[in-house]
């Protein structure tokens, strides 16, 4: 067997993995190989004896790293869509056999023809029930614990994200339209498609990652043409531009790839304290969070008062009537800077146009779809019975409402009839909005300002203080960067005036000792132009007023990068971490500093060849280190 050697060199790593806790058991390749391995080993097997023990020991060998829930909704149906595509393909040799199947939820019967493979390469009923109670019990313990929010700050967060540059600004972008708009990470950043509706905070999506369904519109927490605009500038970056040739398994592949990248930003950026806590039970902040966030402040700001928010929720979320996914979004409690509950809902909606209602007809064909399609599992879809009794279902869904009224209804005519107000309504709120665009802004300033004023209000009054002075002292600092550059600037003229005359008097005395012989000299400006100095290397692209911290951190980082150019063997990173645990330096000091120089920061990485901050200095001689910075002039 040609993956067998290399199998149990996996198993081997994976157990080594597994014995030091670590988090990553397997690799995506390894995983791959061992599906590979375990489909050639079926390959022979005719008893289902020997099917079922090959089976158990498989799943006995996942069990080993992963808990039972998780090898249920993933590992286990990854391994028997390999099982069903060797048998398609005639990979596997038959090893069928009939049987009775009673569907989990309506306990229908029905006979099936089935491989031996696909019949014990899963857990058995009972235990999928267990699994499912349990994860009943996790959600129920979840929105017993749920996490505080302070939208305000989380929102400024998102739309700093927004503007991002730098190395990592693609994943920081995408952060960003994910939480503004609630859609899945896939949907964003390639299978969904987004246009502008006549609504100011409504944008019109089609390409739902979960199932196939038409249309719909859905919130942006702040203005859907400035979502759009960014959501179309993030398609066109160089990370996410191939994901428009990409397809099928090869557009998944570089998806989960991304997400990986994505979801380790997360942690970072909105793991800060205050911002985003993670959910009761996890360690780690993920993308799909934002989606639960994203609810709790759209019914904050747009949620009528008189409707209820799983309802309203419900629909933007983009699921249908009959889904039980909704309750599984209400993680989250908005509260203000002091920490007391918000809870009135629609803040906004005196400021927009209302939003719009969904249309009866399509309220009633989801609810029946949802019943085939969502609360039954996948493996029952085929039940004849089933079938029956969902075209019996729509129907009686779809007629019992106007036979309850003793009449019939003319449903093409509703429909009519609801179409052409909802298309008046749309050209009025059109028309408004060309109309009243500035005020629209001018309403959104002065929203800010509120805001500003009472946060103002609620803080103490020597925080209000502190942040006057800092103001002040941003003021004259920026003041003080004005009179510098234009000192510079004089004295860069000074000095080429000086330069020319220099090189006036140099010629007069090379002619006085050379007799008349032409002297061919590059004006002094021109040279000045193309000599470059390479003394010390300036740090700052321009000149800034620091504390000694600042000062001290300058002074280490010019340190740093003449230690790494007389150690090109042992070159070490630059961070804020380096700054406050090896120097003692404050530790928002260190992060300002950074955070200024980020740009040279990462230039010098890409120079020595950091691949990872974190790690880069382990094993390197700090101590001598430390002695350079201190001897460093």
């Amino acid at each position: 067997m040609a993956n067998y050697s290399e199998r149990l060199n996996i198993i081997e790593q994976y157990r080594q993995r597994v014995a030091l806790g670590k988090h990553v058991r397997l690799y995506k390749a390894e995983f791959e190989l061992l599906v590979k391995a375990f489909v050639e080993r079926l390959q022979p097997l005719q008893k289902p004896e020997e099917i079922q023990k090959l089976c158990k020991d498989e799943i006995a060998l996942l069990e080993e790293g992963y808990p039972q829930l998780t090898l249920a909704s993933d590992y286990i149906p990854r391994y028997r869509r390999a099982i069903s595509e060797a048998i398609a393909t005639q990979k596997l040799a038959p090893s069928q056999h009939q049987y009775l199947h009673h569907q989990r939820l309506t306990s229908f019967p029905q006979e099936r023809d089935e491989h031996w493979a696909l019949t014990f390469f899963k857990y058995s009923q009972e235990e999928y029930e267990h699994l499912d109670r349990r994860q009943a019990k996790t959600n129920r313990k979840r929105l017993l614990n749920l996490q505080k929010v302070n939208p305000w700050r989380y929102l400024d967060v998102l739309n700093e994200l927004l503007l991002a540059t730098g190395k990592f600004a693609a994943r920081h972008r995408t952060i960003a339209i994910v939480g503004l708009t609630g859609r899945r990470f896939g949907e964003v950043v390639a299978r969904g498609s987004f246009s502008l509706t006549s609504h100011p905070y409504l944008l019109h999506f089609e390409g739902q990652q979960k199932s196939e369904r038409d249309g719909y519109d859905i919130i942006t927490l702040i203005p859907a043409e400035i979502v759009l605009m960014h959501l179309e500038r993030l398609r066109e970056m160089s990370e996410l531009r191939p994901f428009a040739k990409k397809q099928g398994a090869d557009l998944k592949q570089a998806i989960n790839k991304f997400d990986v990248q994505v979801n380790r930003e997360c942690d970072k950026l909105l793991m800060k304290p205050g911002v985003m806590p993670p959910l009761d039970g996890k360690e780690h902040v993920t993308i799909h969070n934002l989606r639960s966030l994203w609810g709790a402040i759209a019914t904050l700001l747009f949620c009528p008062p008189e409707q209820h928010e799983y309802a309203f929720l419900q629909h933007y979320l983009g699921h249908i009537l009959e889904s039980s996914a909704t309750g599984h979004y209400f993680r989250y409690l908005l509260v203000d800077s002091q920490g007391q509950l918000l809870q009135q809902k629609g803040i906004k909606r005196q400021e927009v146009p209302p939003l719009p209602l969904l249309e009866i007809d399509h309220n009633i064909n989801e609810a029946s779809e949802e019943f085939v399609f969502d609360e039954i599992p996948e493996e029952a879809r085929g039940d004849q019975e089933l079938i029956q009794q969902r075209d019996l279902f729509i129907e009686e869904t779809s007629t019992a409402p106007h036979r309850r009224k003793g009449k019939a209804m003319d449903i093409e005519k509703l429909q009519a009839s609801l179409r052409q107000e909802w298309q008046q309504e749309l050209k009025q709120v059109e028309q408004n909005l060309h109309a009243h665009w500035s005020e629209q802004i001018t309403a959104l300033q002065t929203e800010f300002k509120q805001q500003l004023t009472k946060l103002q209000q609620q803080l103490h009054p020597e925080a209000v203080q502190q942040l006057s002075q800092q103001v002040e002292a941003l003021e004259a600092e920026r003041e003080t960067l004005v009179t510098q550059l234009k000192q510079a600037q004089q004295d860069k003229q000074e000095m080429a005036t000086q330069l020319e005359e220099a090189q006036a008097k140099l010629n007069s005395f090379r002619q006085l000792l050379l007799g008349n012989e032409d002297i061919k000299q590059p004006p002094a400006q021109e040279k000045l132009k193309n000599t470059t100095v390479k003394t010390v290397r300036s740090t700052s692209p321009k000149p800034k007023k620091r504390g000694k911290a600042g000062q001290r951190a300058l002074h280490i980082f010019d340190a740093l990068r003449a230690w790494n150019d007389q150690h090109p063997e042992g070159t070490l990173a630059f961070s804020p971490g380096m700054l406050e645990t090896m120097f003692r330096v404050h530790r928002k000091a260190g992060k300002a500093f950074c955070e200024e120089f980020q740009n040279e920061i990462e230039d010098h990485h890409a120079e020595i060849g950091v691949e990872r901050v974190l790690t880069h200095n382990k094993g390197k001689d700090i101590d001598g280190f430390k002695q350079f910075v201190e001897a460093f002039k």
